[in-house]
C-alpha cells in the first residue's frame, strides 16, 4: 500500500488561498499525477472532514477502485446553517462543497464511516450521504466516537474488511469503538 496525502492550497503550509474551485483543481491534479504511476483500479479516493467533498466531486470526475468518506457533511452550507440559524448562510456562502448534490453519481464502491458524538459534523449527516449514495455502499456507525477519534478507535480495521485487504487490529487496546454497519 502506498500512500499520496496532498497539502491544499492555503492549509498546512501550502501557498495560494483556500477556494473550493481551488481545492478541486488541486485534487484533479494530484490524481491527475498518480494515475501516470499507478492504475486506476489501484487508486482508492479518500477524505476525511473538509476533504470529503473535495473527494466526492474527485469521485465523479474520476475513476478509482473506491471512495472512503470519513466524517462527511452533505454540505458546508448545511453544517454553517445548523451553526448560525439566524444568518441566510445558504445564500452568502460562495464554497459549499454540495455533497449531497452529486455523490448519487458516484460510480464506485462507497464506504461512510462516522462517529455518533461527532462534535463537528453531525453524524445524521453522513447518514444521509449514505441513504443518496447509489449501492455498493457501506456506513459504519462508530459508537461513541467523535470527529478526531475515528482513526483511534478503529477506523483502519474497516477500511481493509471494506477493501478486502488483510487487517491487523489498529485501534487502541482501551478505545475500540462498537460499530453498526449497514451493507447495501
Amino acid at each position: 500500500m502506498g500512500f499520496l496525502a496532498i497539502g491544499y492550497r492555503g492549509h498546512d503550509g501550502s501557498t495560494g488561498r483556500p477556494s473550493e474551485a481551488g481545492l478541486h483543481t488541486d485534487a484533479r491534479a494530484a490524481y491527475d499525477w498518480l494515475v501516470r504511476r499507478t492504475p486506476a483500479d489501484h487508486i482508492i479516493i479518500h477524505g476525511f472532514s473538509l476533504g470529503t467533498g473535495v473527494a466526492t466531486r474527485l469521485a465523479i470526475e474520476r475513476p478509482a477502485r473506491a471512495l472512503i468518506l470519513e466524517a462527511p457533511y452533505t454540505s458546508t452550507a448545511d453544517i454553517a446553517a445548523k451553526a448560525w440559524p439566524w444568518l441566510p448562510v445558504r445564500w452568502l456562502m460562495l464554497d459549499q462543497y454540495r455533497s449531497r448534490d452529486i455523490i448519487d453519481q458516484v460510480g464506485m464502491p462507497v464506504l461512510i464511516v462516522h462517529g455518533d458524538h461527532d462534535s463537528v459534523i453531525p453524524f445524521a449527516q453522513g447518514q444521509t450521504l449514505f441513504d443518496l449514495a447509489r449501492s455498493p455502499k457501506r456506513m459504519v456507525r462508530m459508537v461513541g466516537s467523535n470527529h478526531s477519534t475515528l482513526t483511534r478507535d478503529g477506523l483502519y480495521d474497516h477500511v481493509w474488511r471494506f477493501l478486502d485487504l488483510p487487517a491487523a487490529d489498529t485501534a487502541a487496546p482501551d478505545h475500540k469503538a462498537d460499530v453498526v454497519v449497514i451493507d447495501r
